[in-house]
């Protein structure tokens, strides 16, 4: 018959010893996947914003011929940053739109100043050609009556 233990004091020492290795084993292997997961999501990261800069990168001298030449991924990519960087905080873009004529954007300035002054800085970009305004209205519901406006941008090389 086996033997009773009824020492309530004290624990049996070969009862918990397996249970604490157990703990052990999962607390390394948890630590070591996480430096893994880590690891892995930091290169993942890195490799990301190599492709971004990589897709970003746009010679500062080239023409407007130049931009039909491009792939088409990298021809967006140099139109999107000549509108970002052509913008301020005056400014919003509401819309863009490609089509035959080019792209056709529709935005919202704070003033008709700002409006102009945005499609200025939208005809100095060398990557855009034939920056027009369509049309503009003032809108008269909103408290700040803000300008909206119509513009086409025509493809490089077009005649106005």
């Amino acid at each position: 018959m086996r033997a009773l233990w009824l020492d309530y004091q004290q624990a049996d020492p070969g009862r918990h010893r397996g249970g604490f290795m157990l703990l052990a084993l999962g607390v390394l292997l948890t630590g070591l996947l996480l430096a893994q997961y880590f690891t892995i999501a930091d290169q993942l990261s890195a490799a990301g914003l190599q492709l971004s800069r990589l897709q970003r990168e746009v010679p500062a001298d080239v023409d407007k011929g130049a931009l039909a030449e491009l792939p088409t991924a990298a021809r967006w990519e140099a139109l999107f940053h000549a509108l970002e960087t052509a913008g301020d905080e005056s400014v919003t873009l509401l819309r863009f739109q490609s089509s035959k004529e080019g792209l056709l954007l529709s935005g919202e300035a704070s003033s008709l100043d700002a409006s102009m002054a945005y499609v200025a800085r939208l005809q100095s970009a060398p990557l855009l050609a034939n920056v027009q305004m369509t049309d503009s209205a003032v809108v008269s519901d909103h408290p700040q009556r803000p300008v909206r406006f119509n513009l086409v941008v025509g493809k490089p090389g077009a005649q106005p």
